[in-house]
């Protein structure tokens, strides 16, 4: 990570903590979905959340199986690009923590709205 000897890592460090947190609240997420049997969101109101499908297009994209993380979640790609820039370059960017959210919080929201209005693929079901 680039830290300069201004911060001397504190906003690296954060930006490691808020991706152990994010990583954290991912695997607490699964957990709840292997046990309740799929997506509570679904299951309660008939449609899915913007984050399904996330755990395994994360899965698919450490693979290296591009086409179907792009069908699990397409939201996929920007947040993976997104924390790599947080991680490499989040301590020389002003309000980098906020920047992030909000491409993560856009990705998700966009490709769900999309994929609502054109449906969900066939991986899904």
């Amino acid at each position: 990570m680039i830290c300069t000897a201004k911060y001397e890592g504190v906003v690296c460090r954060q930006a490691v903590v808020d991706l152990i947190y994010v990583f954290l609240i991912g695997m607490l997420s699964a957990f709840i979905l292997h046990f309740t049997g799929g997506c509570p969101c679904k299951a309660t109101v008939g449609i899915y959340c913007p984050g399904c499908g996330f755990t395994h297009a994360f899965i698919m994209l450490m693979r290296c199986k591009f086409d179907l993380a792009w069908e699990y979640n397409p939201a996929v790609y920007f947040i993976a690009a997104s924390s790599v820039w947080y991680l490499a370059f989040g301590d020389t960017v002003k309000n980098a923590r906020a920047w992030n959210f909000i491409i993560w919080f856009t990705a998700l929201t966009t490709t769900w709205l999309i994929r609502l209005i054109i449906g969900f693929p066939e991986v899904m079901s």
